[in-house]
């Protein structure tokens, strides 16, 4: 797969969450870190382009700690499980980024920390979108159902 056609289906895949707690009209708090995910991986796609990796990737533990405690505040503030889960999921990206950086052999490493980043990012998206996935899928099913 082209690196053109990952771009296509990952931008896909980030907007998704947003479409879905905009149109389903869920609280600020899924509209707002769907919103912070998006730009955080338009930012992300920035910096890849412009510098590439490995260097463009010095910057996601400091993001991801960001946002990790972003989601953290925002559930404190209003718990949701969705929010814990998506802060998890943050913990652990912040991990492997440690592990990567502290390995100290980033060209031996890079295509499995690339792979591991890609699959905390894609259950982050899963998390994130699950507010308003929650409230298609009940509208679905009262449809089916009658």
């Amino acid at each position: 797969m082209t690196a053109e056609m990952q771009t296509a289906l990952w931008g896909f895949a980030v907007a998704v969450p947003v479409v879905l707690n905009i149109a389903t009209k869920r609280e600020a708090d899924a509209l707002g870190i769907s919103a912070m995910v998006l730009l955080i991986w338009c930012f992300s796609r920035v910096l890849w382009s412009l510098h590439g990796p490995p260097e463009s990737m010095k910057l996601y533990p400091l993001i991801d700690l960001a946002a990790g405690a972003t989601v953290m505040a925002a559930w404190v503030t209003r718990r949701e499980t969705w929010k814990l889960l998506l802060a998890y999921l943050y913990v652990g990206q912040c991990v492997a980024h440690a592990a990567f950086w502290l390995a100290g052999a980033p060209d031996q490493t890079l295509l499995f920390y690339v792979g591991l980043n890609n699959a905390l990012f894609a259950l982050q998206l899963v998390c994130v979108a699950s507010p308003g996935g929650r409230r298609v899928g009940s509208i679905v099913g009262s449809w089916v159902l009658g």
